[in-house]
């Protein structure tokens, strides 16, 4: 159980979670677990406390009971996997998986994985600052749409809204605790529109993490796509003709909020691409 708690399984998907214990059963025997420290034990355990592993970053207590490990050969093995997938779109066969799952599937969680057990740790990207604030809280598309949309301007349902507690923020994303029994149906890669206290503006952002606190409340770690996002219809047509429904969608913008938006979230399995579109936006119309 020591190498899929420091795989970080809360930032998974189910499927994912699932796969990724099938390739820790695989890696296994190229694991290593020392009484000393090495090069390729970047994780600590202590067998007589029930503690969870941590890096070396963080001192281990000068104890007879501490173990050193981490992921040993595995790690030469997975990259040479990820070079394989990635140039030729296969799952090798001698990973056992029987075609269960796509090659992109297979490929996120190895890189995930390989990301965690390298000796050295993960850096982000952005700084983050601690911060005790309210956050309000839009779950889901159609709760984001709602936030973002006319009916933003004339107040929502209050029972729509959630009520959560920033602990940590930066420019890439931030922490938040979820208060018991408000987590239900939360899951990894669900959109939310996230209002900070005393803002007038919302985010948007999707969960890339959920762990529990000791508190019993729920901790999501969540990335931020856009700080200036806006709701759009958008209209697929060919040549002249535009098509008589629409899908409301999203759109994405940088941090600069220019002028037309450069991505969009729109409901899976809605628009694979293909015909051109029309966007409304602002009693206007774009292609």
């Amino acid at each position: 159980m020591l190498m899929p708690a420091v795989c970080s399984p809360e930032s998974l998907l189910p499927l994912e979670r699932q796969l990724c214990e099938r390739l820790i059963g695989h890696f296994a025997s190229r694991f290593v677990l020392t009484d000393s420290p090495r090069g390729d034990t970047p994780y600590w355990v202590d067998l007589a406390r029930g503690i969870p592993p941590a890096r070396h970053s963080r001192p281990p207590p000068d104890v007879k009971s501490l173990r050193y490990f981490g992921a040993g050969g595995a790690l030469a093995e997975i990259d040479a996997l990820v070079h394989s997938i990635a140039t030729t779109g296969e799952v090798p066969a001698s990973l056992a998986l029987d075609g269960e799952y796509r090659a992109e599937q297979v490929l996120r969680v190895l890189r995930h994985a390989a990301a965690h057990w390298s000796p050295a740790p993960r850096e982000r990207r952005h700084a983050r600052y601690r911060a005790k604030s309210g956050l309000t809280v839009a779950r889901g598309f159609d709760g984001v749409l709602d936030a973002l949309g006319p009916r933003a301007s004339r107040g929502l349902d209050g029972d729509r809204l959630e009520s959560w507690i920033a602990e940590n923020v930066g420019a890439g994303g931030l922490s938040a605790l979820v208060p018991q029994g408000k987590s239900d149906g939360l899951r990894v890669g669900v959109l939310l529109a996230v209002q900070p206290e005393g803002g007038e503006n919302w985010l948007l952002g999707v969960v890339r993490r959920i762990s529990r606190a000791r508190s019993g409340d729920t901790r999501v770690g969540i990335q931020t796509l856009s700080r200036y996002p806006s709701a759009v219809e958008m209209h697929v047509h060919a040549g002249e003709t535009f098509s008589i429904g629409s899908q409301r969608g999203s759109s994405s913008l940088t941090h600069e909020a220019p002028a037309r938006p450069r991505s969009f979230c729109v409901p899976a399995c809605t628009w694979r691409g293909g015909p051109s579109s029309s966007i409304a936006r602002g009693g206007g119309r774009n292609c």
